[in-house]
């Protein structure tokens, strides 16, 4: 009976190798029919991985969820993973922020605020 090692290195490799195909395997299968053949796919048309678009835009993971939860970033699911184009990815970064019409940090304990001119009688002045 023979032992299975496989060393750490060995192992990355090995995965490493994986992704790889796995990546190129689901871009054929986006592109179309077996007889198709799609032109040269550029680096911008590349699919990333939730975790390697957070890591492209310099924000976290939950962050990239909550730009496709908005609309911000449309994503691909295959096979029940979210695979996300660098040319959206781009075209979200290059997208002005819309400003949401709410606080950033809620306002805890206070009830709505009253504006300026519109307090109710009996408040003291802050």
């Amino acid at each position: 009976m023979s032992h299975l090692s496989i060393t750490l290195n060995g192992l990355d490799e090995i995965i490493g190798r994986f992704r790889a195909v796995m990546r190129e395997e689901i871009t054929k299968a986006l592109q179309g029919p077996a007889g198709a053949r799609a032109p040269e796919s550029s680096a911008e048309d590349r699919l990333l991985s939730v975790k390697e678009a957070s890591e492209a835009m310099k924000v976290s993971v939950s962050t990239v969820f909550q730009y496709r939860k908005d609309g911000i970033l449309p994503a691909t699911c295959v096979r029940g993973r979210a695979l996300v184009r660098m040319s959206d990815i781009h075209k979200a970064l290059q997208a002005p922020a819309a400003p949401t019409g709410h606080r950033a940090t809620p306002r805890r304990g206070r009830g709505p605020v009253a504006p300026q001119g519109e307090r109710k009688p009996g408040t003291p002045n802050r």
